[in-house]
């Protein structure tokens, strides 16, 4: 991990940002253990930056993209890192050899049970998520349970609009 110094336009809340993403990118990596045993420590997803939704890119390299304040991360058995990126206010996934994705969220509909996980915008952004035995992922947005089944359809789990 580089040594993180203040950027001269920056102010303490997005340094501080900057540390706390940082550090998360080392939990991701500890996590997700990639069968290295030489102790070095690897970002796998993030490029330490704090940017908008439109700097989002799928794709690409995980380690060449902003991940803005993610609230949890799951790692299935097989290497796969699910992220709720928060501010991005989407659900990412990282495939086992690096290349990041949105599994849901970031599209420009309103929210409805039944849509394509990926056309339509989540009813709030992110915060705890789970993948099943299946590859279903499951996750809270607000006061909702949302489901993502492995062929990419979103449904309401728990939670309605009342």
């Amino acid at each position: 991990m580089e040594k993180i110094v203040p950027k001269p336009s920056e102010n303490n809340y997005t340094l501080l940002m900057r540390i706390i993403l940082s550090l998360i990118f080392v939990i991701i990596s500890v996590a997700r253990g990639n069968g290295q045993t030489s102790g070095i420590i690897t970002t796998v997803a993030g490029d330490g930056s704090y940017d908008a939704p439109a700097a989002v890119t799928d794709g690409v390299a995980a380690t060449t993209v902003p991940i803005s304040c993610p609230r949890d991360i799951t790692v299935t058995a097989n290497g796969v890192i699910y992220i709720a990126d928060f501010l991005h206010n989407r659900v990412r996934k990282v495939s086992s050899s690096g290349v990041i994705s949105t599994v849901a969220g970031g599209g420009s509909s309103s929210y409805y049970s039944g849509a394509n996980a990926t056309y339509i915008s989540l009813p709030s952004s992110p915060h705890y998520i789970d993948v099943d035995t299946a590859n279903n992922i499951y996750f809270t947005a607000g006061f909702f349970v949302l489901k993502v089944t492995a062929g990419g359809i979103i449904t309401t789990v728990a939670g309605d609009f009342s």
